[in-house]
């Protein structure tokens, strides 16, 4: 094959097609992006709202300093999370009888943000509770009388391979994100 062979190959082969972006299709989009955000954020609140008061529980009955700390540190944590979960997340409506154009400026803005969101998840959401979740085993293992360096690495290593796992994950999403916007002729960076 030459290079013709090559272009002509490349020119000839089958492409994914991108949906017509009418109103309704952006309506649903949007739509969809809009309950995904309000889903998660309510799932949040609530899961993060039973923990702190279980730790807050925990920490009342601990029987060492270490872990009514640690406990502590994690209600403050999780509040700081929610707070700011709902700050990053919050989101306009679409516009009403706003035209196609309108509403798909809204759309990219709320994929922006969107993206955004999912590239700062170690800042807003990962970082307030570190400090806790790192802290809370050693209070356990002080509770229960257990002192070893191996359990103090084990620890440590574990908790920055789950960070580095919820981080990577989270920016592949934005990278997917990304995508579409670029799509859309939105900004991919």
């Amino acid at each position: 094959m030459n290079g013709d062979d090559i272009r002509a190959l490349w020119r000839e082969q089958p492409t994914k097609e991108i949906p017509e972006m009418s109103l309704e299709v952006l309506q649903e989009r949007s739509g969809r992006l809009s309950r995904k955000v309000a889903g998660r954020k309510w799932s949040e609140t609530i899961a993060g709202s039973v923990s702190m008061v279980a730790l807050a529980v925990l920490g009342v009955w601990a029987s060492t300093p270490l872990l009514r700390l640690s406990c502590g540190m994690l209600v403050v944590g999780e509040a700081i999370v929610i707070v700011a979960m709902w700050r990053v997340s919050a989101t306009a409506s679409a516009p009403g009888g706003a035209s196609t154009k309108d509403l798909l400026s809204f759309y990219r803005d709320e994929l922006g943000r969107e993206r955004d969101r999912l590239l700062t998840i170690a800042r807003w959401y990962l970082a307030p509770v570190a400090p806790g979740i790192v802290l809370l085993p050693f209070g356990v293992y002080a509770a229960l009388g257990i002192s070893s360096l191996v359990v103090s690495v084990v620890t440590v290593a574990s908790t920055a391979v789950t960070y580095a796992i919820i981080i990577a994950l989270h920016r592949r999403s934005a990278q997917r994100i990304a995508r579409e916007l670029a799509s859309l002729g939105g900004s991919a960076s």
